[in-house]
């Protein structure tokens, strides 16, 4: 496969307030490497006949109603899942809320994106109220971002006064202060402390929340200062 049949010059695209996000590379090395992950990845599409999911994340703010101090909700994700590869693999660290766009989910399927969103806020951390709908800010398409599939994640931007809370799908999770947040990820900090130990990113979301936190959306709901 030619490495420039492949490889996006144009790393990021702005239209309507929505960003496209691709990937650029710093070496020569990393395209080789980048090359060699996408045939894997199209060769397990070829093999299994499947097409990119379509997932939701979303970033969280949280803003104590009492205080007004706003922190975005990062939870722990520790499950067991088949990869690409074809091995079972342990995939456990810090992420923001999300899932799939699920078709048949509970008998209805997920009729639009953002009915997805809503449910897999609801279902990982309990939050069903928002100051206004959550509105959809980036688009992430990096082929080799995950190790389950070919994803192309859709992320959105909320804002509650309601607290999370943990859940079957989020053991843990933690409000980490935004400049907090913010400072770690444009510092390459790869990852936050939940309950006490530190965790890493993990599915690309340390990416997906740098590029999100600096959308105008999110800094007019927070004020953050980059």
């Amino acid at each position: 496969m030619n490495s420039s049949s492949i490889i996006s010059k144009i790393p990021l695209v702005v239209q309507s307030g929505v960003q496209y996000v691709t990937k650029e590379y710093a070496s020569q090395e990393e395209i080789d490497e980048e090359t060699r992950l996408i045939e894997l990845y199209v060769r397990h599409e070829s093999n299994t006949g499947r097409c990119p999911l379509l997932t939701v994340d979303c970033l969280v703010i949280y803003e104590d109603p009492t205080t007004h101090v706003k922190s975005v909700v990062i939870g722990l994700f520790d499950k067991v899942k088949p990869t690409i590869s074809g091995h079972k693999e342990r995939i456990c660290g810090a992420v923001m809320p999300g899932g799939h766009v699920e078709s048949g989910h509970k008998n209805a399927g997920d009729t639009s994106i953002l009915k997805a969103v809503y449910k897999e806020i609801d279902e990982e951390i309990g939050v069903t109220h928002f100051v206004e709908e959550p509105k959809l800010a980036v688009v992430y398409d990096v082929m080799t971002a995950d190790p389950r599939n070919r994803i192309v994640t859709n992320i959105f931007i909320a804002l509650t006064y309601q607290m999370p809370k943990v859940s079957e799908e989020i053991s843990s999770l933690r409000l980490v202060p935004v400049q907090e947040l913010f400072d770690g990820v444009i510092n390459k900090v790869p990852g936050v402390t939940i309950d006490g130990e530190f965790k890493r990113f993990v599915l690309g979301h340390d990416n997906k929340i740098l590029i999100a936190m600096q959308h105008p959306r999110f800094m007019a709901l927070t004020g953050l200062k980059t």
